[in-house]
């Protein structure tokens, strides 16, 4: 958990779409420690083990901006939805 509120407006660097999958093949074996969500929108923390945080924008008016689950379409489902909701689906069993 944050021991102070993120501040969600900062601004964010511009790179290009090569650094930005660069920066994703990195944290690909990189342990994570704790998932988090906004405490206004549902933007997506990953809070990893050397303490760099992947921040997943949660905010859109019209569309999904992310969602996590199973990939079988059998398991759970957590969506970002549009207007700051969360969905969830989960196993039947």
């Amino acid at each position: 958990m944050f021991t102070v509120e993120p501040v969600y407006n900062q601004e964010i660097p511009t790179i290009s779409e090569e650094e930005m999958y660069q920066y994703i093949i990195e944290l690909r074996r990189k342990k994570v420690v704790n998932v988090s969500l906004g405490e206004r929108e549902p933007h997506l923390l990953i809070h990893f083990e050397d303490e760099k945080t992947l921040y997943v924008n949660g905010h859109h008016d019209h569309y999904e901006c992310w969602q996590a689950g199973d990939d079988d379409g059998e398991g759970w489902l957590v969506v970002a939805m549009p207007g700051d909701d969360i969905a969830f689906w989960e196993p039947e069993d």
